[in-house]
């Protein structure tokens, strides 16, 4: 079978991280880097140049930092315009969420494994086979073993959420594998969200119900902005004209996840 490789751009300050993760990236036979970059105005040279499908980037760079460089594509008329990954050991809430509004598909806290980085690689162009990019022949014998393997709970729910493309750095990502969890064991807690789910998570996590449920919102918000909620087939959601609300999404999520377990 013949496939595209899927060529990517690494930006990096770090020289010897770009070294690493280009060696480790090359090892696969779907991607093919094109090129690296230590600040964000080569970077922005490299992609007119490169048109690549993906770019890892940082955040804190000399010259332009990564958040310049996601505006700075915002506003250009490319060609191609490539899909961004950001790779940071800056982790503050308020610059990560920036950086998904700007246009970033995953936001991953250094040091992370270069396993999951690859993972959510693949999960990017599994989903919608981007400019008709396929993987390779290792990867979907992989997908096919997954898929006969016997899964967990815990793991159906780790597909769902990816699926609607939840970022796994979020905490509303951990506490919604918690509420589906709870709500997939006894239905009737759905009917006290605040005062049974929330404290649950609240106290599992160490954090306060408001907190809980601000987390929730935003996954909630960040999974209809990336425009992937049509996967869902769900008795509930087609009654719903408008974004729904905590209880009425985690509904959504269980019917869904019931339906596929059947």
């Amino acid at each position: 079978m013949k496939y595209s490789k899927l060529r990517m751009i690494i930006v990096d300050d770090n020289s010897d991280f770009r070294d690493i993760l280009w060696s480790y990236l090359s090892s696969f036979d779907e991607f093919e880097p094109v090129g690296a970059a230590g600040n964000g105005l080569d970077a922005l040279t490299l992609i007119e140049e490169k048109e690549p499908d993906l770019v890892i980037m940082d955040v804190v760079m000399p010259r332009l930092d990564g958040l310049g460089v996601l505006e700075s594509i915002k506003k250009r008329p490319l060609r191609k315009t490539p899909r961004f990954i950001i790779l940071s050991a800056v982790g503050q809430d308020k610059i990560i969420q920036i950086a998904l509004s700007l246009g970033a598909e995953f936001y991953m806290i250094k040091p992370c494994d270069l396993e999951d980085l690859v993972a959510r690689i693949h999960q990017l162009w599994d989903y919608d086979s981007y400019n008709g990019i396929n993987l390779s022949i290792k990867n979907e014998r992989k997908t096919e073993e997954t898929e006969k393997s016997e899964l967990t709970i815990d793991d159906k729910i780790t597909q769902l959420l990816d699926m609607i493309e939840i970022p796994r750095h979020l905490k509303g990502y951990d506490y919604l594998k918690h509420a589906i969890l709870m709500v997939e064991e006894d239905l009737t807690t759905i009917n006290s969200l605040t005062k049974v789910i929330y404290v649950n998570i609240a106290e599992k996590f160490r954090t306060t119900s408001s907190r809980v449920e601000k987390a929730l919102r935003n996954a909630i918000d960040i999974a209809y902005r990336r425009g992937n909620m049509g996967c869902i087939h769900s008795p509930s959601a087609k009654k719903l004209e408008q974004r729904p609300t905590n209880s009425e999404f985690i509904i959504m999520l269980v019917d869904h996840f019931r339906a596929k377990s059947d």
